[in-house]
C-alpha cells in the first residue's frame, strides 16, 4: 500500500481522508482493504462513501453498506463486511495451499465414491459416517494405463492405510514381517481383508491392480 495514500487516509482533515480513500481504491491493492474497511466507520460521510467505492472496486463485488444510514445500521454492515473479507482471505489461503500441495485420492468405504482431499495418510471422516467403527475415507491408490486425465482410463488399483491405524479398530495381523512405524496395509477396492505390505496377500492385491495391457506397471495418478 503506497505510504502517501495511507498518510492521507489517516489525516485529521476529512477531505484529505476522502482523497486518500479514493487514491487507495485506484491502486487496486488488496493490502489496502483493512484501511478501506476502517474508512466505513469514519465520522465523515464523504470518507465513508469513498471507502465503500474503494472496497467495491478492489474486491469486484457489491458492498452492502449505507454511508448515510444510522450509526447502528452502519456498525452492523461493517461487521458483515469484515466477516466477508475474512472469509475471502481464508478461501484464498486454501486455494494457495492447494496449488502448493498435491491433492490425494480417497475412497469412501460406505459408498464407493472417490474424492480428493489435502489430508494425510487417513483414514478421514466422510459424510457417509463411519465404516465398521472407523472413519470411512481411506487412501485410494489411483492409477491409469496411459492417461491420468482420462476418467475412463483412470481407476482405483487398491486401498491403503497405516497398519497402526487399523490396530486401533481391532484389526490385527498374523505375520512374520517385522512391523515398522510406517508399515501400511492394503485392500482391494471391491472388498476383502486388509493385508500387510510385505506379505503374500498384499502382493496378490498389488498384482490384481495391474490391469493394463500396454504396460506391466500402471501409471500412478496424484
Amino acid at each position: 500500500m503506497p505510504a502517501g495514500c495511507a498518510q492521507d487516509a489517516a489525516s485529521s482533515d476529512g477531505n484529505v481522508r476522502a482523497s486518500g480513500m479514493r487514491a487507495l481504491a485506484e491502486t487496486g491493492d488488496r493490502q489496502s482493504i483493512d484501511t478501506l474497511i476502517d474508512g466505513l466507520e469514519d465520522d465523515s460521510e464523504l470518507v465513508r462513501r469513498q471507502a465503500k467505492r474503494g472496497l467495491s472496486d478492489t474486491l469486484k463485488r457489491k458492498i452492502y453498506f449505507g454511508p448515510a444510514s444510522s450509526l447502528e445500521e452502519r456498525s452492523q454492515a461493517v461487521a458483515g463486511v469484515r466477516s466477508m473479507w475474512q472469509n475471502l482471505q481464508e478461501r484464498d489461503l486454501v486455494e494457495a495451499v492447494k496449488k502448493r500441495m498435491p491433492l490425494r485420492y480417497f475412497y469412501d468405504l460406505n459408498t464407493g465414491d472417490v474424492f480428493e482431499d489435502l489430508a494425510g495418510p487417513g483414514p478421514v471422516e466422510t459424510p457417509s459416517g463411519p465404516y465398521e467403527g472407523m472413519p470411512a475415507g481411506v487412501r485410494a491408490v489411483v492409477v491409469a494405463c496411459s492417461d491420468c486425465s482420462d476418467e475412463i482410463d483412470r481407476y482405483v488399483g487398491l486401498l491403503e492405510v497405516p497398519a497402526a491405524v487399523l490396530g486401533q479398530y481391532g484389526i490385527a495381523f498374523e505375520t512374520d514381517v517385522e512391523l515398522g512405524q510406517v508399515r501400511r496395509a492394503l485392500r482391494r477396492p471391491d472388498g476383502g481383508d486388509w493385508a500387510l505390505i510385505g506379505t503374500a496377500a498384499a502382493e496378490a492385491i498389488t498384482a490384481d491392480a495391474r490391469r493394463c495391457e500396454q504396460r506391466e506397471i500402471p501409471m500412478p495418478c496424484m
